[in-house]
């Protein structure tokens, strides 16, 4: 039988039931035939014996074993072929009760497989239509009879033997029915816990956390595809021991297994943020582990495996850092706010108590220019924070077509009056009549960073120059000076957050520390690297590019 069409029947029962149907017809082919050809004297005479011409009952032969063989060899995949193939037995069945000769006890054998089939595959309806033909066989066969072979206790047996048959098809097709039932509600209830698991681990792996299911003794039973790009591997972690896929290390260095974290959870639910995990090429992450433990709701002693942990892993080196480099910021802003804002609570305080006793306030003039630097000082500190704020957050950082000729023309002339006052030459080089596609703010506020520093660190009789060159589809933007320059030892921390040069005369300009990296930043956010060479006492070139917009 084709499972795609009854699902909810058995195939090994179809199976047998199909080869049923040959077996029979050849019986009752190998019968007639074995009637007709044994002598008379050798025929019991219990058979009630209606004679044919021997040529029809060959023709019986020959259509039984035709028929048997063709419902063998095409197998019914629908219930309308089911139908036709039992109606087809059914005929043969009439015929071997009523025309052919034949023993009743052979006779009631072939109904009874019938009605099962017929119960079986076709359920009470077609089978009730079955027994009804069943009987009304029989009674033709006793009718027929007239009682010459069976006497009327033979014919009440016979009568009997058949409501036996029929109950007994009845009562196997009940059993199917009951069969059927719990097959179908197996079936269903498998498919749902399959359709659970696939939505579980659906859900499962568009989690960016690191998921698994380890067992008590420490190996992994379930994971999600996080797992493998928390652990950079590829290959099946199943089956595999917990410690071999952590090399976890505490805050001290100290080697931790995770197992024996696992085995002293107990009931609680276990976070951790102090350990990190080591990779094979020695680089390590943070982790932040969550272990709870799998209670057994059977409670199973047979199977004391069946609960086990659950452990989410998320790889907290980006939150760390930027923990800490939160916690640095507020340490250095504390430290760096903490001179001008005493010098200014000084300055302040003196002249309160200069007014409150009427005393000359002249005298605190030096002091309260100490203090107004501050202020400014403060002032600045604040904008270039306010600056950094808005780089992270991307505002006011729309691309727009900027002339790059008028540009750096609006920019000299900006600057050019406080670079006279710092007694430099200040010159502007940039011919070049192109466009360029970025945040104008953005870069403003490098080129003011950078300008303003060339003039802070250039003595007087000094010089600056901004311009721009063009390098075939780049456009590359320079500020030069012939300032104090930097040493080889601070280049590479001009760009951090804070940092000033101990050299004694850089200490002697006031500034925040912030312009580098806001520079830094924002260049970033448009895509270019501010990159500059520069020699002690002999000034710095810096300079960055943008692609040139073309027509």
């Amino acid at each position: 039988m084709n499972g795609g069409v009854f699902k909810s029947y058995n195939t090994s029962l179809a199976k047998l039931i199909h080869w049923t149907g040959l077996v029979t017809m050849l019986i009752q082919a190998l019968y007639t035939l074995l009637i007709y050809l044994l002598p008379e004297g050798f025929r019991s005479e219990d058979y009630a014996v209606r004679e044919l011409p021997l040529g029809l009952s060959i023709f019986f032969c020959v259509t039984f074993v035709v028929v048997g063989i063709a419902q063998f060899r095409c197998r019914p995949r629908s219930k309308n072929d089911f139908i036709i193939a039992l109606a087809t037995h059914y005929l043969a069945t009439i015929a071997f009760s009523i025309i052919i000769p034949g023993d009743l006890v052979l006779t009631q054998l072939l109904w009874a497989i019938l009605l099962v089939a017929t119960g079986i595959l076709l359920g009470y309806r077609m089978l009730t239509v079955g027994a009804a033909l069943f009987l009304s066989v029989v009674i033709c066969q006793l009718l027929l009879d007239g009682g010459q072979s069976l006497n009327l206790w033979e014919q009440a047996s016979y009568i009997l033997c058949t409501l036996i048959v029929v109950s007994f098809a009845f009562y196997i097709t009940r059993l199917r029915d009951t069969e059927i039932i719990g097959s179908d509600a197996y079936e269903r209830l498998k498919n749902q816990e399959i359709l659970q698991v696939q939505r579980l681990k659906t859900v499962i792996n568009s989690i960016d956390d690191a998921i698994m299911n380890v067992s008590d003794r420490g190996r992994v039973r379930l994971y999600n595809a996080a797992t493998l790009n928390l652990l950079d591997t590829n290959t099946d972690l199943n089956g595999e021991e917990i410690d071999k896929l952590f090399n976890l290390y505490d805050e001290s260095g100290a080697k931790v297994k995770l197992s024996h974290i696992l085995s002293g959870i107990g009931d609680l639910t276990l976070e951790r943020e102090d350990l990190r995990h080591a990779y094979s090429d020695g680089q390590m992450i943070n982790l932040h582990l969550a272990i709870s433990q799998v209670r057994d709701s059977f409670n199973s002693t047979s199977k004391p495996d069946l609960g086990g942990f659950i452990i989410i892993a998320r790889d907290i080196t980006k939150r760390k850092s930027l923990d800490d480099e939160r916690d640095e910021f507020i340490a250095i802003v504390s430290h760096e706010l903490r001179t001008p804002v005493a010098i200014m609570e000084g300055a302040l305080s003196n002249l309160k108590l200069a007014v409150k006793k009427g005393r000359n306030i002249k005298s605190f003039s030096l002091i309260l220019d100490d203090a107004y630097e501050r202020t400014l000082f403060l002032a600045k500190m604040i904008n270039d924070l306010s600056t950094i704020s808005r780089t992270q957050r991307g505002i006011n950082m729309d691309s727009e077509l900027i002339n790059v000729k008028e540009f750096m023309c609006a920019t000299y002339t900006k600057y050019s009056e406080s670079a006279g006052i710092q007694g430099l030459r200040f010159d502007l080089d940039s011919p070049h009549n192109l466009n360029v596609n970025t945040s104008k703010m953005a870069l403003e506020e490098i080129m003011q960073n950078l300008i303003t520093n060339a003039i802070k660190y250039t003595h007087k009789d000094g010089s600056v120059l901004i311009g721009t060159k063009l390098k075939k589809d780049q456009i590359e933007f320079y500020v030069r000076d012939t300032g104090i320059g930097i040493s080889k030892s601070d280049q590479s921390h001009i760009f951090q957050r804070f940092w000033r040069s101990e050299e004694y005369r850089a200490r002697e300009t006031s500034g925040t520390g912030l312009g580098l990296h806001i520079v830094q930043q924002l260049a970033d956010k448009i895509g270019t690297e501010v990159k500059f060479e520069s020699r002690l006492n002999h000034g710095s070139n810096f300079y960055f590019s943008l692609p040139v917009v073309k027509d």
